[in-house]
């Protein structure tokens, strides 16, 4: 038996997942009579300006080497959170944010972040990669490093 996968034109193939936030129930589920607005016991106090999409948006690489390189971004709200994925030649390997941040980014309230913040954000991340017989390696950059200047040409 032989399978035979095409790749995608431009060897790139996204998918994109969304689900709208809503206070439950929503004005559908709603019971309006003449004289009175009944909500039923489930309706949850949440302010409108707190309801925003959850998304999620999954890119795929086919390159020439025969690897497969698929980005994650999940976002909800403002925030976003990233991985990347690499297989190729029996190894797995990407980029994923370190747990800290993500915990930090959880305990955050949704707000739009300007130009300026965006730019002093903390972008550290943690490289995995995993072995044929299942042993996994972890990197993380501690503490930023500034680019050497005289050493570039």
């Amino acid at each position: 038996m032989a399978l035979f996968f095409k790749n995608p034109p431009g060897r790139l193939l996204r998918r994109q997942w969304t689900q709208p936030c809503a206070g439950i129930p929503d004005y559908l589920h709603w019971r309006i009579n003449k004289s009175q607005l009944t909500l039923p016991t489930t309706a949850l106090n949440i302010p409108a300006i707190n309801l925003s999409l959850i998304r999620q948006n999954i890119k795929y690489c086919f390159p020439c080497d025969n690897s497969i390189i698929r980005v994650n971004k999940n976002y909800v709200g403002s925030r976003c959170f990233g991985s990347s994925v690499v297989v190729k030649d029996n190894f797995t390997f990407g980029l994923r944010e370190c747990k800290a941040k993500c915990i930090e980014k959880v305990a955050l309230e949704d707000t739009i972040l300007n130009f300026e913040t965006k730019k002093t954000m903390d972008r550290r991340c943690e490289f995995w990669l995993e072995f044929e017989n299942g042993t996994k390696m972890f990197a993380e950059m501690l503490d930023p490093v500034p680019a050497q200047t005289d050493l570039i040409p």
